[in-house]
């Protein structure tokens, strides 16, 4: 199997679409999805800080999301269409410069249509 490559602006793109859009029940959801799940429950500050809107939380996202990847590069797909999902704003960013505000989302047919 060919080793999946994210770059950082990727990464962080990634991120921000979980930050945005992630609740405790789609973290645990993906990392059954992609065999993390014990890592991802092994992150006490990730649900901490997402509960209590810290600060860090971008951080201890974007170290999760990582550390999913890095388990198995295969997770990537499995997390980028997870987000896909689950996301409403998330999608493939087509534009020279990823920037806020509207942007038009393709999505594939789930059933090749």
């Amino acid at each position: 199997m060919p080793k999946e490559i994210i770059t950082g602006p990727q990464l962080v793109a990634l991120k921000n679409q979980v930050v945005k859009g992630f609740n405790e029940s789609h973290w645990r959801e993906l990392g059954a999805l992609t065999d993390t799940y014990d890592l991802i429950e092994n992150q006490p500050r990730l649900f901490r800080s997402l509960r209590w809107g810290d600060h860090d939380y971008d951080g201890i996202a974007l170290k999760t999301i990582k550390e999913v990847i890095d388990n198995n590069p295969a997770n990537l797909q499995i997390i980028n269409n997870y987000v896909a999902k689950t996301c409403p704003e998330s999608g493939l960013s087509v534009s020279s410069e990823d920037r806020e505000g509207p942007r038009i989302v393709f999505r594939k047919c789930p059933n090749n249509c």
